[in-house]
């Protein structure tokens, strides 16, 4: 299959992809990335940090960008021979993602074979590139001599890369970020580890992503496309590896045994730079973030799911009647959807699916005749008048790994189409194989394709093998933690422990993609016993519960018609002010500011817009004594600026960033919080 590949390039803004010889170069005013396949060897010969005037690779190219063992060398250990079959570039857009440019190498591999697709993608003015991979092979991976005892796979001898560049063998700073589901049973979601490489070690991390530094304040990040790292089957013993000199992005996402004789889809990874602290690199990856996964500003909306305030209540008072009442007070509390959970259906319950592993067809997903007699007709209708989105819950077949996802995409397009639902919320999630992964990618992937984009999933991450922070966020956000104010326990809700959980994130993942909790408080003091020892709900108002998801999806996990007409109110007052910033913080990168949450510190959130130099902060004084407190803030220019008050209890101020570097907050009350908007003074 070798074919002469003849010189072209493609230019899109200031993007271009150019082909010549052998050697593939992908750029944009940023970055550059240039490959080669040389001598039958395909890797990467420069990753140009063009602001910096840094190039990061220095390699012999005597091995593959990637490998899989028992499947991409020969029987003498020693790469297989790739040849260049074919090259083409697109400009690309679509529901999934902004648009960019696409640079696809063809390499085959004549004894088994195998055609490897290597797809190259770069958006505008974006520090990174991402790299996806498409293989075709009627082989299987010997890796029979891998076999420990019975049928075990021994992990350890897995060390399947997906991506990797050569480097220099100077010491470098490397610090490894993980991130967990399964929020159920932890409050711990993000764990971050410093390392430090020197010649002759290797270092074997586990992560979904790293950040590279040098000694001169050149910074380049690595992050896998790929389910988090309490969900992900397990591949091999490490997710990076940085050895000789290489950093190496390990797990395809397909064990030995899930081959096909077909084209299959590897997770994917970006290759990012950056310049000075790290906080520039996380940045530099939120901005690729939003350019990879498309979405929308008519999704940064505010929900209402009853679930939170007792399913044993739901299920009591699950009717048309009753949700009627329950949007009536959305439309009160200025909440732009409602969300129906579980009960709706002729199934009755996840424990069908979940617990006697009942086989669902559509029928029993069809409305319940005798809550809902003519269907969600309703409902929606009201909700249209109200204008108060209507939502649903729903839960794929995981007990058949998703096999009837065309059926089921067929019976969300019905509601769709008949009753304007678009955000379904899915549940009850388990990935055990390759299978599983790909059928549910088809059934979210095919409705937003069919909608147009228009319908979203919010996509729980809080038990089971699923998606994570970073895969399958091209179909929606993650809803982030089931916490009930009737339990006690890991699961009981804390204002603090959630306002930290983001904060951690938020470091990392988009807060607008996450979808947190604000809860009842006044229903919180019905519940003395489930608190006792603990300064919540006493010491809390309902307005400062609230303040804590502002800046990222929030979610009232309540019965809204259960607020009094006080907790109603202030719930209001919050979602207004949210509506007033709402479209600039959409397009804001969100960073952690102050110290991490812990029920007595000072904290908060900064949401800065790099194209206009403007954003906002919003600052918490949780129960820590002192009234004031330095907050470092970031991506600012050394020049004045004006602090807005956009509440009413504070006033504002200029703070001259040539001068100083911090800014001294004053707030008077524990448990409360300030929010300001800030701009360059003219």
């Amino acid at each position: 299959m070798r074919k002469k590949i003849s010189m072209f390039e493609k230019e899109f803004r200031d993007c271009r992809a150019k082909v010549k010889n052998n050697i593939f170069t992908v750029e944009n005013s940023r970055i550059r990335r240039v490959m080669q396949c040389r001598k039958g060897i395909f890797f990467t010969s420069s990753l140009y940090d063009k602001k910096n005037e840094k190039e990061w690779v220095k390699t012999s190219g005597k091995e593959h960008d990637f490998y899989y063992s028992g499947l991409t060398c020969r029987a003498d250990g020693l790469p297989a021979e790739l040849t260049v079959c074919g090259a083409e570039v697109k400009i690309i857009e679509n529901v999934f993602q902004h648009e960019s440019l696409s640079l696809l190498v063809s390499l085959y591999d004549p004894v088994r074979k195998m055609l490897i697709k290597r797809v190259y993608t770069i958006f505008p003015e974006c520090a990174a590139i991402h790299t996806g991979t498409v293989i075709h092979t009627p082989a299987v991976p010997l890796f029979f001599q891998l076999i420990e005892c019975s049928h075990a796979i021994v992990k350890k001898t897995l060390h399947n890369v997906i991506d990797s560049i050569g480097l220099d063998k100077n010491s470098k700073q490397v610090k490894a970020v993980s991130f967990f589901g399964r929020t159920d049973q932890t409050n711990d979601m993000v764990k971050v580890q410093a390392f430090k490489t020197a010649a002759g070690k290797n270092l074997f991390l586990q992560g979904n992503m790293i950040f590279l530094t040098d000694g001169s304040r050149n910074g380049l990040f690595m992050t896998q496309e790929a389910p988090s790292c309490g969900e992900k089957r397990q591949e091999g013993e490490c997710d990076f590896m940085v050895s000789g000199g290489a950093v190496k992005s390990l797990g395809w996402g397909i064990l030995p045994y899930e081959f096909k004789d077909c084209e299959m889809k590897t997770y994917g990874n970006v290759i990012g730079i950056f310049h000075g602290a790290d906080e520039n690199g996380e940045a530099e990856f939120k901005k690729y973030f939003c350019m990879r996964f498309k979405d929308s500003e008519e999704n940064f909306k505010s929900m209402a799911n009853p679930w939170g305030g007792g399913g044993a209540i739901w299920r009591k008072n699950i009717s048309e009647k009753f949700i009627i009442k329950e949007i009536n007070a959305c439309r009160e509390m200025s909440l732009d959807m409602y969300q129906v959970d579980d009960g709706w259906q002729e199934n009755r319950s996840l424990e069908e699916l979940t617990g006697n592993n009942r086989i669902l067809d559509n029928a029993s997903w069809s409305v319940r005749k005798d809550l809902f007699p003519r269907g969600f007709t309703k409902l929606a209708g009201h909700c249209r008048r109200l204008k108060v989105e209507l939502c649903l819950w729903f839960a794929p077949s995981m007990n058949r790994l998703y096999r009837d996802w065309q059926d089921q995409a067929d019976l969300l397009r019905i509601f769709y189409k008949k009753y304007g639902i678009k955000t379904f919320k899915i549940d009850g999630v388990i990935n055990p194989c390759r299978e599983a992964e790909e059928n549910l990618g088809k059934l979210l992937g095919t409705l937003r394709e069919r909608s147009g984009g228009k319908i979203y999933f919010n996509l729980d991450t809080t038990s089971g093998m699923r998606p994570g922070y970073l895969f399958f966020q091209e179909y929606g956000n993650v809803f982030l933690e089931n916490r009930y104010q009737q339990v006690k326990g890991l699961r009981r809700f804390e204002p603090w422990k959630t306002l930290r959980n983001l904060w951690r994130l938020a470091r990392y993942i988009p807060a607008q993609r996450l979808q947190v909790e604000f809860m009842d408080v006044e229903a919180a003091r019905r519940l003395k016993e489930n608190y006792s020892g603990s300064s919540y709900p006493e010491k809390y108002s309902q307005e400062y519960v609230c303040s804590q998801v502002l800046f990222a999806s929030p979610l009232c996990w309540a019965y809204p018609s259960f607020f009094t007409a006080g907790g109603r109110l202030a719930v209001k007052k919050i979602m207004m002010l949210r509506k007033k910033i709402c479209s600039e913080l959409y397009r804001s990168v969100i960073i952690p500011i102050g110290q991490e949450p812990s029920g007595k510190s000072w904290t908060g959130f900064q949401a800065h817009n790099f194209n206009t130099g403007s954003g906002f902060c919003i600052f918490y004084r949780e129960t820590a004594k002192s009234k004031t407190a330095d907050f470092t803030l970031f991506h600012l220019e050394k020049t004045i600026y004006n602090f807005e008050s956009l509440t009413e209890n504070s006033c504002g101020f200029c703070a001259d960033f040539f001068r100083q570097k911090n800014i001294n907050i004053e707030i008077n009350d524990m448990n409360s919080f300030r929010l300001y908007r800030y701009t360059q003074k003219k």
